[in-house]
């Protein structure tokens, strides 16, 4: 079983993508299995965040976590065995990491190790893929409006710095997807579907990949980022034409690895392949 985060700032179009993407994975053979969005619905039981001291909030938060680790490990994917599909994605309404925008990093390092994790256990190995649905105040304020959520209401500035900071904290995951604006809405949900589609090994497009030489870099990034170091083998399959690579990420901070193994199709062009990757 995939299991894949959707995530992304208010009102970027997350609750209408849940239900596209139940509908068209259901129709290509796929069996949806969807986490609700915890904060959500344990705010929604009568706790107002903003009015804990800290200690209630270190309590609330690591409620948040292990609400979401028992939601994913336990009761949803017991639905997931009871439907028992042939192919099975469980989709996150947000995932762990998400709840590290709303706290201070010192505070969710506490959180984490309380609880025996660490940011690539929770981040990487935990989830095949996450996609982030950017806010239409990002590059189109004018479309704005409230969403339906439990966090508190945010003017247009406000949504911009919460989609920053819930896309930040997923930055490092080898398969964070960012799906913008740059359509209408029938155009993003297209786009989000074609991605997982791929990441759940039913690409729709083939990989095409492009090499650039940059002179005179130093090293510095004018966006937030992190560092993470990759090594990749390759082996030629017997045919000669299938290649295969597996692939291990350090997280340059955390020092935790992750293990893939991909394999490469080749089409007509010679850019162009077909390419299907899983954890290992």
């Amino acid at each position: 079983m995939k299991r894949i985060v959707l995530t992304g700032g208010p009102c970027a179009g997350k609750t209408t993508a849940l239900s596209y993407l139940q509908k068209k994975l259901s129709e290509r053979g796929v069996s949806v299995v969807v986490v609700p969005e915890v904060p959500t619905m344990v705010i929604n039981s009568g706790i107002d965040p903003t009015k804990l001291d800290p200690e209630q909030h270190r309590r609330f938060e690591e409620l948040l976590l292990r609400t979401q680790i028992r939601f994913e490990n336990d009761i949803f994917a017991t639905v997931a065995r009871i439907k028992n599909g042939k192919k099975t994605v469980m989709i996150c309404d947000r995932g762990c990491m998400d709840m590290s925008a709303y706290m201070t990093e010192q505070l969710f390092e506490r959180v984490l190790s309380d609880n025996g994790f660490n940011r690539v256990s929770l981040r990487d190995r935990r989830y095949d893929a996450v996609f982030h649905l950017v806010s239409v105040a990002v590059d189109k304020p004018k479309c704005y409006n409230l969403d339906n959520t439990a966090r508190l209401e945010q003017s247009v500035e406000e949504a911009r710095k919460v989609d920053e900071r819930t896309k930040n904290v997923w930055l490092g995951h080898p398969h964070l997807r960012v799906i913008d604006n740059s359509t209408d809405l029938e155009g993003k949900l297209k786009r989000l579907l074609d991605a997982i589609l791929k990441a759940i090994g039913i690409p729709t497009e083939t990989e095409t990949e492009r090499k650039f030489l940059i002179h005179d870099f130093t090293g510095e990034i004018p966006v937030p980022h992190r560092e993470v170091f990759i090594q990749q083998f390759y082996v030629k399959g017997e045919d000669g034409r299938v290649r295969y690579r597996a692939r291990n990420e350090v997280d340059g901070m955390v020092d935790e690895a992750v293990f893939y193994r991909t394999e490469k199709s080749p089409t007509d062009s010679a850019m162009s392949r077909i390419e299907i990757e899983r954890q290992i």
